[in-house]
């Protein structure tokens, strides 16, 4: 019973923060929302800054688990680094609930969006440099400076991201991402 209010409670306050934001988001309405008492809300939470606190880290970890399953799964280096960004956006614009705020409540809470996508960056800097060091490991890839290399890549994702995850929906996020993988592997040069 007690697992299955907290689950309400916080089920009914992610749906307000994503309609509302946390500002405009009471704990008397996190209560309606979960059909409880606002004293309940209070027995499983200190208050609503842990509720929100509590959904950003499960769906942040929902994310690096979904991820984290396809790296699993694949095989090579190059497997791994195309997986990756394939689930990464997948997972960015399709799953992660607490980014699909309406516009007007995203600019509001900004920061907190900031905050959590700044736990993902450094999850991101960890799952680039092991996919890089276990390629340049296996011979696959040449030796790089896998710190430096992490850093431009997490950096191309996020300055790409928010245009793939809003408008390549339309035109093929697939043909996106290779597109950037085959520019990675294999540069812009041509072969003299």
């Amino acid at each position: 019973m007690s697992e299955n209010t907290k689950r309400a409670i916080l089920a009914g306050a992610k749906r307000l923060f994503i309609r509302f934001g946390k500002r405009k988001t009471s704990v008397d309405e996190i209560a309606r929302a979960a059909q409880v008492g606002k004293g309940t809300v209070y027995f499983h939470f200190k208050g609503k800054e842990e509720i929100w606190d509590t959904i950003v880290g499960e769906e942040v970890d929902k994310g690096i688990g979904r991820i984290t399953e396809a790296l699993e799964r694949a095989e090579s280096a190059r497997e791994k680094l195309s997986t990756y960004i394939q689930v990464r956006y997948q997972v960015f614009g399709e799953e992660l609930d607490i980014l699909n705020i309406q516009q007007g409540v995203l600019d509001e809470i900004f920061p907190e969006i900031t905050e959590i996508l700044g736990e993902l960056k450094t999850r991101e800097m960890e799952f680039l440099s092991k996919i890089l060091t276990y390629g340049i490991e296996r011979g696959e890839f040449r030796e790089v400076d896998v710190e430096l290399l992490s850093m431009i890549l997490v950096a191309v994702l996020e300055a790409t991201g928010e245009y793939w995850i809003k408008q390549v929906r339309l035109v093929g996020a697939e043909s996106a991402m290779n597109n950037l993988l085959n520019v990675f592997f294999h540069g812009l040069l041509t072969t003299a």
